[in-house]
């Protein structure tokens, strides 16, 4: 959706008739003031600018759109898909205005917004408060200032990773993340399309593929291992980072926290993507983008197939084990000699552990599209985590929130169903007894048997098993 309801309506209204047309006219035609109709031309003209229309203002005879007739064509199409929030439904409405504040840095009046989702300014107030929360937790604020309007303040780093939370939340249980097989053109179809039909796409659908196309050209390894999440992570981190400097928003100079990039694993990575996307959008990206890319590279979830090779970094960190073995323990001590035995527990638990550690180090958020299924779904394995990650808080001073709780609660709780069922498992066995004093000495012997170790292994369970010869 581009338009307010109520613009969108006056540019039906301008198509349609062709000619000048007054503006007391079509505020009769929308049984709205001549003042209503006057307020929303101050951004309708804006709101065209991207279909290099304008508006020409004839005296005398009113106002009328004009330019080529593919770009009239182009309006009336896109005016026709438009879809409009149900003022009924609160959380979709807050959604959208939430959309609507981070795709749009220009100072708007509440007004705009009101009429945007149908509602009264009292009410697009309240829902404008109730976003306060989240914007909190991504470092943003709503300014508001008289005969100025309402805008997004914060750094542009928090503005960024607003837009990913955003999306990614958005987007989080669509096909874009959790195939198994994420290519080309349908990768990036999806991800368009994954949040409500595209109604809240932040970026333009040709910056996504050709970041896709890059990525995939590349053949990088490490591209390659990163988990379907992680990969469609990285486009839309990239994505933004192209869309924002296009749009003159650049990150000059790198974080302190970060020191010299050359010493970070995967700077050298970092800058042959870079480099790679220069040559795509021909732009020059400067220094301060590629400590933010990297951030995510590192921070980025891998994929665990089992084999030892496809492990990052050095597994014999005495410290990780070390905080890996307190964790087990703390998080069951009825089953940890058992976890501590489960390699494919301790080897993904540490493929998982080592971008954790990267994100918490330096604030990068994840998304876990599944958190509310599994606190609903398995409260006492997720209780557990949160109790388990209270460790790596003690050894590295570091919160862990509870999407990465989430995460963790998947892989012990993959883990202890192992458990669970090692210890119902039992090889059911058939026992023949042959003895030479005669079938009733046999049948005694199984008999015995049976009444010794029939319930642990069905021994004797048809007598037929047991001849005397």
């Amino acid at each position: 959706m581009e338009f307010t309801p109520r613009i969108s309506q006056i540019l039906k209204i301008l198509l349609a008739n062709g000619t000048p047309i007054g503006k007391q006219e079509i505020a009769e035609e929308l049984g709205v003031s001549k003042r209503t109709v006057q307020r929303e031309f101050e951004y309708l003209e804006l709101c065209i600018r991207k279909y290099n229309l304008k508006l020409v203002n004839y005296k005398g005879k009113g106002v009328v759109l004009e330019g080529s007739v593919e770009d009239l064509v182009k309006l009336e199409e896109n005016l026709r898909e438009e879809q409009y929030p149900d003022a009924a439904d609160r959380e979709g409405r807050r959604r959208r205005l939430l959309f609507e504040l981070l795709r749009d840095r220009t100072p708007r009046k509440l007004f705009y917004y009101s009429q945007m989702l149908g509602v009264s300014e009292a009410t697009a107030g309240s829902d404008m408060d109730s976003l306060c929360d989240w914007l909190e937790e991504s470092h943003l604020g709503i300014v508001r200032r008289p005969g100025y309007g309402v805008i997004l303040e914060g750094d542009e780093r928090d503005y960024r990773e607003a837009m990913r939370r955003f999306i990614e939340e958005t987007a989080g249980h669509s096909d874009a993340y959790s195939s198994g097989d994420i290519t080309g053109e349908i990768f990036a179809e999806a991800l368009l399309d994954a949040a409500d039909s595209g109604i809240y796409s932040l970026l333009e659908g040709d910056t996504v593929r050709r970041v896709d196309k890059v990525l995939r050209q590349l053949n990088e390894p490490k591209i390659l291992q990163l988990a379907d999440s992680a990969y469609a992570g990285l486009v839309i981190h990239i994505s933004i980072v192209i869309e924002r400097l296009q749009q003159g928003a650049a990150l000059n100079s790198v974080p302190p926290e970060m020191g010299n990039l050359e010493f970070w694993d995967d700077y050298d990575l970092a800058v042959r993507i870079l480099e790679a996307m220069e040559k795509e959008f021909e732009i020059e990206i400067p220094r301060g983008e590629l400590s933010y890319v990297l951030l995510h590279i590192r921070g980025a979830k891998m994929a665990y197939t089992g084999e030892e090779k496809e492990l990052p970094g050095d597994l014999g960190d005495d410290q990780v084990l070390s905080m890996i073995d307190r964790m087990i323990d703390v998080y069951n001590r009825d089953i940890a000699d058992e976890l501590k035995e489960d390699e494919e527990f301790l080897r993904g638990l540490l493929v998982h552990l080592r971008p954790v550690l990267v994100r918490l180090s330096t604030g990068l958020r994840i998304h876990n599209p599944i958190l509310d299924d599994i606190k609903e779904e398995y409260g006492d394995i997720f209780e557990a985590c949160r109790r388990a990650a209270a460790v790596i808080t003690e050894e590295t001073g570091y919160e862990v929130n509870e999407a990465e709780v989430g995460f963790l609660a998947m892989h012990f709780g993959a883990a202890q169903e192992r458990v669970r069922e090692n210890k119902q498992y039992t090889r059911k066995v058939s026992i023949g007894i042959v003895c030479a004093s005669g079938f009733g000495v046999a049948r005694l012997m199984m008999t015995r048997l049976k009444d010794k170790l029939g319930k642990e292994t069905g021994a004797g369970q048809r007598q037929d098993n047991c001849h005397g010869l």
